[in-house]
């Protein structure tokens, strides 16, 4: 009896040959391209594999689920390199990236040729994006200044590289600086003038104006009793005597020192008149200068100076200092050298354990 072919073994469009190709979309068995071609156009099938459907776990780890996750894959980055190149030929890509700093930022080596180190954040980190410090049109450098008080909090203000310290800080908290008292004109001690020859007294002191005339006045006045000169000068103050502005309270500043060895903040004294530019030469900042204000000459707990700081820490250098050169360097050859571990190196990696726990 001749071998039959069962009836699902064969092609399901024609249903006279064996089928030999399964349909990528739907699983439709086919026996060749032309019955393939009938019956997407028949069931209005794709032919595409479908990624959401539903796998078995059986099916995952054998070569037709690798298989299936690969050609997936490929078709993803086909498609997006296929796009790349779309966007690049109707010129919709985004612009260029910027190869050297904004108009008016101030690059590292323009930081760095006034004397400043400028330590910089991460990007997209609150003080990078609070950092505003930029180049004025006159060529003046503006800063952006954290003040910082124990009992106000935080303050942040644009300051000028030529302002003074004090002045910046009185104007960030809203208060004017005190400015100094004018001097009287050299004029306004001398007496009257005297009149010219040809003229008559009379006619000249009627020609005097009001404040001649009061200086006149006074100077004809009788001289008043010991006791009462204080009564008069009291009761009659002249321009000079009005009190001025209300004094300010006396402010001590200090700079903070980034990435210290200690847990406690490391300050330096500033003075209240130098300019900014000068109290930032040399000195290191993290994105944008940190200046803590106090009202008093004392620091509260957990800051220290920056000379005290100094002073605690050249001990411990120094001592490793020593023992780094007390320790023997025995000749060996490159052979045994790579054999052994370097006793050099292993002090060396001790040493920058050590400073960083200092």
């Amino acid at each position: 009896m001749a071998h039959q072919t069962l009836l699902s073994d064969l092609c399901s469009v024609c249903n006279n040959a064996t089928s030999k190709y399964r349909c990528p979309g739907c699983g439709t068995r086919t026996c060749s391209l032309p019955c393939y071609k009938r019956h997407q156009t028949r069931a209005q099938c794709t032919g595409k594999r479908d990624p959401t459907k539903f796998v078995k776990k059986s099916s995952l780890a054998t070569p037709a689920g690798i298989d299936h996750d690969f050609n997936y894959l490929t078709s993803i980055e086909r498609e997006v390199e296929k796009a790349g190149r779309q966007i690049e030929d109707r010129g919709l890509g985004p612009p260029p990236p910027r190869t050297g700093p904004r108009k008016g930022e101030i690059s590292d080596a323009q930081f760095e040729a006034i004397g400043v180190h400028v330590i910089r954040a991460p990007k997209g980190l609150s003080r990078q994006r609070e950092n505003k410090t930029r180049r004025s049109g006159r060529n003046n450098t503006i800063w952006t200044v954290e003040w910082i008080q124990p009992d106000s909090g935080r303050l942040l203000n644009e300051v000028i590289g030529h302002q003074p310290i004090a002045e910046a800080f009185l104007h960030a908290i809203g208060q004017n600086p005190p400015r100094p008292a004018k001097k009287r004109k050299r004029g306004d001690n001398e007496g009257p003038e005297q009149a010219p020859e040809g003229q008559d007294a009379s006619t000249s002191q009627n020609d005097v104006q009001p404040n001649q005339a009061f200086d006149v006045a006074e100077e004809q006045r009788e001289p008043a009793a010991p006791g009462q000169e204080g009564a008069i000068s009291s009761a009659h103050p002249g321009p000079h005597e009005l009190s001025g502005p209300e004094p300010v309270p006396p402010y001590h500043y200090y700079l903070l020192r980034p990435r210290t060895n200690t847990s406690r903040h490391v300050l330096i004294p500033v003075p209240p008149t130098s300019a900014l530019d000068q109290v930032l030469c040399g000195k290191t900042v993290l994105e944008f200068p940190t200046i803590y204000v106090f009202p008093g000459g004392d620091l509260p707990d957990g800051f220290v100076l920056e000379k005290q700081y100094l002073e605690s820490t050249s001990p411990e250098a120094k001592q490793m200092t020593n023992l780094l050169g007390s320790v023997p360097h025995p000749e060996v050859d490159d052979k045994a050298s790579s054999q052994h571990l370097d006793s050099t190196r292993i002090l060396e990696v001790l040493q920058q354990d050590l400073g960083g726990a200092l």
